[in-house]
């Protein structure tokens, strides 16, 4: 390998300097938007149910789905490899997402089983 980035004139050092500086900004920034995210799922959670103690189910709701989809996302991962895995769980991701914007913000909807879903 080390060869190989000799041939076409990379510094093992300078790609490994670049590789770990934006693994962290990807690192920093996504758990920046966790963070907030608990916040505003709690407020929204909160909103949605009209009572300030079901609040905390919308960070439990998170919890859940993160701990529930972790196993079977892995399981898959490793047999096509980690960009197929990552490529679908973002798009679970954004599905999940997609869900919640629209029990939060759909009009008359304002739906906490599909926030929950979401």
């Amino acid at each position: 390998m080390v060869g190989a980035l000799a041939v076409i004139g990379v510094d093992r050092d300078e790609l490994q300097r670049r590789t770990l500086r934006s693994l962290r900004f990807g690192q920093v920034s996504g758990q920046a938007a966790v963070a907030g995210m608990v916040a505003v799922v709690s407020l929204l959670a909160g909103d949605l149910l009209g009572s300030d103690q079901l609040a905390g189910m919308g960070s439990a709701s998170f919890a859940l789905g993160a701990a529930s989809t972790a196993i079977p996302l892995v399981a898959f991962t490793r047999r096509p490899g980690r960009r197929i895995g990552r490529t679908r769980a973002l798009l679970i991701g954004a599905l999940g997402a997609l869900g919640a914007a629209i029990a939060a913000t759909g009009g008359q909807l304002r739906s906490f089983p599909l926030f929950w879903w979401g």
